[in-house]
């Protein structure tokens, strides 16, 4: 999102993607920041660092599911004046 033009972006960002049947994992490699993940808009788990790898069978129907990821910008880029990159770099399920 820095690279974007949104490097003092204030708030989350929504990472939005549906898929198809039961899953057990999902991936997630951030370039920064933290995240908070849904899935069929049930809470997973909050997210802090890289890479990382949710459980989220107990949340998965048979059919369609959607998954949020909800990214926040790093603090660093609100004080620096070079912002460092943030977004989501790879998001898959397993």
């Amino acid at each position: 999102l820095a690279q974007a033009g949104w490097p003092h972006y204030w708030g989350g960002v929504d990472y939005t993607f549906e898929f198809e049947g039961k899953r057990d994992l999902l991936s997630l490699e951030l370039a920064g920041g933290a995240a908070e993940v849904s899935v069929n808009g049930a809470p997973a788990s909050p997210v802090f660092g890289q890479p990382a790898v949710v459980r989220i069978a107990d949340l998965c129907s048979e059919h369609a599911n959607t998954v949020v990821v909800r990214l926040f910008n790093t603090a660093a880029n609100f004080v620096v004046a070079k912002a460092a990159p943030f977004g989501v770099l790879s998001c898959a399920v397993a």
